[in-house]
């Protein structure tokens, strides 16, 4: 299916990183582009699909040319889990599995070879909600792709950040993702959530493995 990106590049020639931001389960981009428009103006640029059966990627082709709409409330795990999933081979770009966060990536590798202000490689990857879950899981996915002998195809995140996370919600879990190296040890991982919301935080922290005073 077609996936919507909206793109809000920053503001100088060179962005200090491209962040990619994932909605919450009944969201869109809209619903983080208060965010977006933020990151923008501290010098960051910044990439926010509407992942599918969301706002302007509900439109699936099967085919034989047959069309149909993917609601959000109709998604159930294998579609959630989908949007997150990269694997499938050993070379990335002919990947048999790419998922929504996949596409966006790949967008943001093409188009960073003619705009310097996007940086496949230096990439912030922030979820809320249910899309916590789902950039957990992706970032966990882009670190176990192997090296090639012309460089690394994987390990492109360098940090996380998860706003309200959902621990588990229609099947999708974020546990194994953070109980991966890559979360658990190396990267830099940021949880936010207002205090209407503790579970969230204790629900991560208790499938985290790292130290709780780098939890916020």
């Amino acid at each position: 299916m077609d996936l919507a990106i909206w793109y809000y590049p920053s503001a100088t020639d060179e962005a200090l990183a491209t962040v990619i931001l994932v909605h919450d389960l009944a969201g869109s981009h809209a619903t983080l582009e208060p965010l977006a428009i933020g990151l923008q103006a501290a010098g960051l640029s910044v990439v926010a699909p509407d992942l599918r059966g969301h706002g302007d990627s509900t439109t699936r082709e099967w085919p034989g040319g047959r069309t149909d709409t993917l609601k959000a409330d109709r998604l159930l795990k294998a579609d959630l889990e989908a949007v997150a999933v990269s694997q499938g081979g050993r070379v990335r770009e002919q990947a048999r599995l790419r998922g929504d966060v996949e596409t966006v990536y790949a967008w943001i590798r093409r188009t960073a070879k003619s705009d310097k202000r996007l940086d496949a490689t230096r990439l912030c990857v922030v979820g809320s909600g249910l899309g916590g879950t789902l950039a957990s899981l992706w970032t966990a996915a882009d670190a176990a792709w192997p090296p090639l002998a012309s460089g690394p195809q994987g390990g492109n995140v360098r940090a996380l950040c998860l706003i309200s996370p959902v621990f588990s919600l229609k099947g999708a879990t974020i546990g194994p993702a953070l109980q991966t190296p890559a979360i658990s040890r190396e990267l830099p991982l940021v949880i936010l959530a207002g205090r209407a919301r503790p579970r969230r935080v204790a629900g991560v922290r208790a499938a985290q493995t790292r130290p709780p005073r780098q939890l916020v």
